[in-house]
């Protein structure tokens, strides 16, 4: 099972687009996240599970692989826990993938939106 979603991760003062992709497979239950995530990016795997699990939505208990693209882009901040979250609930099944694969995560990119057009902010 596999599921894509478009996140963005701030770096300097930019953000960048990144692609979220999960796989569900067989294995024992784990998280993994690859894609030079930085420090936050792995805590995620801490909160990402209560979270979905408190919204009345089921964990998969199998081996989850989440893959950040582009992978020579450091994914720092925790932006990146709703799109993780999504793309593990697509893959499952849980969220329709075909409403999740053109949009960008709801949280990242309103709040940079939000953000730019507000006099005196940085425009990402």
């Amino acid at each position: 099972m596999y599921g894509r979603v478009t996140g963005m991760t701030i770096v300097g003062v930019g953000a960048w687009p990144v692609t979220v992709e999960a796989f569900v497979g067989r294995g024992l239950p784990s998280l993994i996240v690859t894609g030079l995530p930085g420090a936050t990016v792995q805590d995620a795997r801490e909160r990402i599970r209560p979270a979905v699990e408190h919204a009345g939505l089921e964990w998969p208990l199998r081996r989850v692989v989440v893959n950040l693209a582009p992978g020579n882009l450091r994914k720092d901040g925790a932006g990146l826990d709703l799109p993780i979250a999504v793309s593990v609930l697509a893959a499952t099944g849980q969220v329709p993938s075909d409403r999740v694969t053109a949009s960008c995560s709801p949280a990242s990119s309103r709040c940079a939106e939000r953000c730019s057009r507000r006099r005196g902010s940085c425009r990402w």
